[in-house]
């Protein structure tokens, strides 16, 4: 059956630099690595006089230059010359829409924050940049890009163009959701799907949507929950669940009691600790679906 023309109510459209506050948040959420960066360059004029009171470092540096430059340029010769493949490099034009005298006073704040928590704790511009990227991004992925829903086939698209934080075109069928939950948020509707046991892909575990959008596609929300879900591709291994599962558990409680164990330099038990944590989430929720 040949599906009817867009409903408008029917899709959307976010971009994070609309708003002011969540254009005060994109600073927010890169002024950490913009602090960074100018920390590096403030480090690397500095060195400079005591790079050339080093007459042998500074040989070193020079012949690294002479034979890594024209090593580089060869590499990079090709992109540099064919438009097509320059297309795609260079800073997001997002970023670029932002003020000049706001991208400086981030990263001026950026900086000062490093600064502040590097008193505090000996790893504090990891962590400062940790917690303000593992936050701020999928907040800005969330709050960008464009999307619609189709009622007759059930298939939520989401669509980031290049003009935005984040690239690419999702389709979720929504038939394989067994479950949805809603949660109201000011103008959006956060939806919580959950998946069926059988579906081969998953989509996205969280879609924000205007509130609007959420409305009017309330009716195919229900019919998709309704649909019969999928059957399983292939049966369950419990014994592969109980290895991924040991695994999991293992990475986890490594990464506590290791530091705890052994003597380790200071800042190196919170890399042990995220990184255990990392794979021992990933090892669990492999072992999850497995199940």
């Amino acid at each position: 059956m040949p599906s009817r023309p867009a409903d408008d109510r029917l899709s959307w459209q976010f971009d994070p630099l609309e708003p002011r506050p969540l254009r005060y948040c994109v600073y927010v959420t890169f002024a950490p690595l913009l602090g960074a960066v100018l920390g590096a360059l403030i480090l690397l004029v500095s060195l400079v006089p005591a790079l050339f009171d080093n007459p042998a470092l500074l040989a070193l540096v020079a012949l690294l230059a002479l034979v890594g430059g024209p090593m580089s340029l060869l590499y990079l010769w090709p992109i540099l010359t064919d438009p097509d493949q320059r297309a795609g490099i260079g800073p997001p034009t997002f970023l670029m829409a932002l003020h000049p005298v706001g991208l400086g006073v981030a990263a001026v704040g950026g900086l000062a924050l490093h600064l502040l928590v590097s008193l505090a704790v000996g790893y504090g511009p990891w962590l400062v940049l940790g917690v303000s990227l593992g936050v701020g991004l999928p907040a800005l992925s969330l709050l960008s890009g464009a999307g619609s829903i189709d009622p007759d086939t059930l298939e939520l698209t989401q669509r980031r163009g290049r003009d935005r934080p984040f690239t690419g075109t999702r389709t979720v069928d929504m038939t394989t959701w067994a479950g949805l939950r809603q949660y109201q948020l000011g103008s959006f509707t956060l939806l919580w799907p959950s998946y069926a046991q059988g579906a081969a892909t998953r989509g996205p575990r969280v879609i924000l949507l205007p509130k609007s959008v959420a409305a009017a596609a309330a009716d195919a929300f229900d019919r998709a929950v309704a649909a019969p879900d999928p059957e399983r591709t292939r049966p369950a291994n419990p014994l592969v669940a109980a290895i991924l599962g040991l695994f999991g558990g293992g990475c986890l409680v490594t990464g506590v009691a290791l530091p705890r164990l052994v003597a380790l330099p200071r800042g190196t038990d919170i890399w042990i600790l995220s990184v255990c944590a990392v794979f021992g989430l990933l090892f669990l929720s492999l072992a999850w679906r497995e199940r």
